[in-house]
Parts: structure tokens; C-alpha cells; sequence
């Protein structure tokens, strides 16, 4: 691999491996970035502690990132695009994965994609001070623009957490309503109750073009709770309704 690159700090004992792609971008090796970031696992056994990478921790926060299809499996030879390693930095939060990204992204990467490769020389107080500045100008660039990634992907997820059962819970009060209440007859008749529950979702599920309500994408999250509180049931449905309820209202009279 004519294009890879070995490097180590004093800080960081182990070799840390790089490629040079043709485009320019760098990507790294998924071993030394997970051991880097501190994801790891500690096991003991006889009374020893046996320190190993947690791979399956990794592939999770993988795919959280959108790299799954990509990755549909990570292990010690594959290499990730920078922006993965970014993303993944951000997941570590810890001590650590800050140094270890620090050390990455204002020392050696840049130096890679200017020279080649990873040359420690020594340099005047001023290169080191225009170096820092340049590559934490990047980083935060990087960041900036991984941090709306993530948002915008985030935001095409499916409904998640408490949303779906907000939607439910909507969908619940909606029904009680354009049925009178709890207490009136037609929301008593289950299968007149039923038919206004599953007209309410099928108005949503058309909307946004989905089989399941939890299909729905989260940035159409406050659209939908919009579409159900605007919910009007059709005609037919309006008059069974008022028909039994009606009739509540002549035995009493």
C-alpha cells in the first residue's frame, strides 16, 4: 500500500496508520482511531485486567453517523474517512479522544495533505502558531459542517423516542372529540370508534406517503401533529356519528 503512512507520537505509545487517497482526503485506520478515541473495553480474568477494542460499541455509533451502509462491518483493517473520525471524536467526549484528536487534526493530518507526509521538523514559534491556527480554523469548519450533517440526518430519521406515542396520544383526543366525548354513544359504538381512529391515521399515513405512522420522518414530526389536530371526518362518518348521538338526545327528551 504505496500511499500509507505510519506515524507516532510521544504521547500516544502506538503506531497510528494513515492513507493519502487520490482525492486528496486522508482516511485512517479503524483500529488505532478506536484505540486512539479510548474505545475500548476492560476485562478481567485471574486477577488480571485485559484491556481489547470494542468493535460492536463502534459499528453502533457508525451507523447512528449514516456510515452504515459503508461500513456494514468494521474491523482492524479498514480505514475511515476523516469526517467518520470526526464524528466518532464526538462520540468519545472523554479526555483522551480530545488529545488524540487534537494531535490528528492540528498536527498531522494537515501536514499529510500538504506534504505527503507526516514530518516532525523542528519549526519556529511562528509556523507552529500559523500551523495551530490553520488547522483549528479547519477543524471547526469541519465540525460546523459535520454538526449540521448530522442534524439534517438526524431530522430523516423515523419517528424516535416519545414522538410516535405523542402521535398517538393526538390521534386518541382527536378521536374523543369528533365522537362527542367519552361518554357519548357513538364513541361507545366500537365499531363506529374504530372507523374514526383509522380514518385519523389514514389522513396522516397519506400525507407523507407511509404504511406506518412511525415511518414518518421527524422533520414532519410538528406537520403531523398539525394535519391531526386539523383532522375533519368525512361526511358519511359525520352523520352515523350524529345520528347516535342524536338518539341519546331523543330518549332523553
Amino acid at each position: 500500500m504505496s500511499n500509507l503512512m505510519v506515524f507516532k507520537s510521544v504521547e500516544f505509545l502506538s503506531d497510528v496508520r494513515v492513507i493519502k487517497n487520490e482525492d486528496g482526503s486522508v482516511s485512517i485506520n479503524a483500529a488505532d482511531a478506536i484505540s486512539g478515541l479510548n474505545f475500548v473495553k476492560v476485562d478481567k480474568k485471574n486477577g488480571k485486567q485485559y484491556t481489547r477494542l470494542d468493535f460492536p460499541r463502534v459499528k453502533k455509533y457508525i451507523d447512528e453517523c449514516g456510515f452504515g451502509n459503508e461500513f456494514p462491518k468494521i474491523d482492524k483493517d479498514d480505514y475511515i474517512p476523516e469526517s467518520l473520525f470526526y464524528l466518532l471524536a464526538m462520540k468519545a467526549n472523554n479526555e483522551a479522544a480530545r488529545k488524540f484528536q487534537t494531535w490528528l487534526a492540528v498536527d498531522v493530518i494537515p501536514a499529510v495533505r500538504k506534504t505527503g507526509q507526516y514530518q516532525v521538523k523542528p519549526k519556529s514559534n511562528l509556523d507552529l502558531l500559523e500551523l495551530q491556527v490553520k488547522a483549528l480554523k479547519e477543524v471547526e469548519e469541519k465540525v460546523i459542517d459535520l454538526d449540521e450533517k448530522f442534524e439534517d440526518f438526524k431530522e430523516d430519521l423515523p419517528l424516535i423516542g416519545d414522538e410516535p406515542d405523542e402521535l398517538v396520544a393526538l390521534v386518541k383526543m382527536k378521536g374523543v372529540e369528533v365522537l362527542g366525548g367519552k361518554g357519548s354513544k357513538a364513541y361507545k359504538d366500537k365499531s363506529l370508534r374504530s372507523k374514526v381512529y383509522s380514518d385519523i391515521w389514514g389522513e396522516v399515513k397519506r400525507q407523507f406517503g407511509v404504511r406506518k405512522y412511525k415511518a414518518i420522518k421527524r422533520k414532519h414530526f410538528d406537520k403531523a401533529k398539525e394535519i391531526i389536530s386539523r383532522y375533519n371526518t368525512t361526511i358519511l362518518l359525520a352523520e352515523e356519528i350524529s345520528l347516535l348521538n342524536d338518539q341519546i338526545d331523543l330518549l332523553r327528551g
